[in-house]
């Protein structure tokens, strides 16, 4: 939880230092901030993973763009009453946090765990 927050209050600090004011909802409905031209960001945010035996042995950011909890039975997301990404919010802002990397990605992406690669290596993703 607190990734989470420092992920949105990141954002927000960009935002600011760009001229951008932004808002924090009282209550989380979904989005993260709210910018000035009533844009609503979703804010994901996630360390740098290095897999020695996969396509990111150089290292990669995973972001979960789907809704809901990992189920480690069903080996799947339950989706209980969560609306789509897309109804609640207009972008997702990724943070990359070990490289202070940003990704701007509309919410009506498919809702799946999308991969960036480490600066400067070339991407061994399938995700297209």
């Amino acid at each position: 939880m607190l990734r989470a927050q420092a992920g949105v209050h990141a954002v927000a600090s960009q935002l600011l230092l760009r001229g951008i004011s932004v808002s924090f909802p009282a209550v989380d409905t979904g989005y993260d901030l709210l910018i000035e031209s009533g844009l609503r960001i979703q804010v994901k945010s996630a360390n740098l993973r290095i897999n020695s035996t996969g396509n990111y042995f150089d290292g990669a950011y995973g972001f979960h763009l789907r809704r809901g909890d990992w189920d480690s039975k069903t080996k799947s997301y339950s989706r209980k009453s969560y609306r789509a990404y897309n109804v609640v919010a207009d972008y997702f802002v990724l943070w990359g946090i070990d490289e202070n990397r940003f990704f701007i990605l509309p919410t009506s992406a498919k809702p799946r765990t999308v991969w960036f690669s480490r600066r400067g290596t070339i991407s061994r993703s399938k995700n297209s």
